[in-house]
């Protein structure tokens, strides 16, 4: 049963590698924006970073690579302080927006060594039907699927740490944007 049952696990693991990638490079992935502050969906196009309401997907706010603030596609006069503001308020994003991608490859290419595992337990049970359920086959077979697996197991691991890592920063560009409300009365505006 313990041998089904990681098989199975296994082929999910693979199920959710393929529907996650729709090309087969991943630098040519648009992973979509993330959401943040409850109601907003962040992106980055064409350097600015564009922020819009998760609901209606109007634009809320924009910040440009040069950390102009523009709402409503009208320029926000901003003083030094909030200049900065802006500016770490865009580059956390950015940071973020880079790890996420890179979360999300490494959990590609483990769902892709999920698939191989799966592809080989599948014909370690072929091969089982066909010794009769030998003991030394069943037993080598469950062996070096548990190999494999603790090996994939170890490395989701590292995948789940970094996202914890992800989410403290999630949580940073959180006091960010509620610092730059403070400070803009125009996104103060915004809810």
């Amino acid at each position: 049963m313990k041998i089904l049952k990681n098989t199975f696990i296994l082929l999910f693991v693979f199920a959710a590698a393929t529907v996650a990638t729709d090309s087969k490079d991943p630098k040519s992935w648009h992973w979509g924006p993330i959401n943040m502050h409850g109601n907003i969906d962040i992106d980055f196009e064409n350097g600015s970073l564009m922020a819009y309401d998760d609901e209606t997907d109007e634009l809320l706010f924009e910040i440009t690579s040069e950390y102009q603030l523009y709402i409503e596609g009208e320029l926000i006069k901003t003083t030094h302080h909030q200049e900065d503001l802006l500016r770490d308020y865009y580059r956390q994003a950015e940071r973020i927006l880079d790890e996420a991608k890179k979360i999300g490859y490494k959990g590609a290419r483990l769902g892709i060594e999920g698939a191989k595992i799966a592809v080989s337990a599948v014909g370690g049970v072929v091969e089982m039907l066909f010794s009769g359920f030998d003991d030394s086959v069943v037993n080598e077979y469950e062996r070096d699927i548990e190999l494999e697996t603790e090996e994939l197991e170890a490395a989701a691991e590292v995948l789940e740490e970094e996202a914890e890592i992800l989410e403290e920063m999630a949580d940073e560009l959180d006091v960010m944007f509620d610092e730059l409300q403070e400070e803009i009365p125009e996104l103060g505006d915004l809810e």
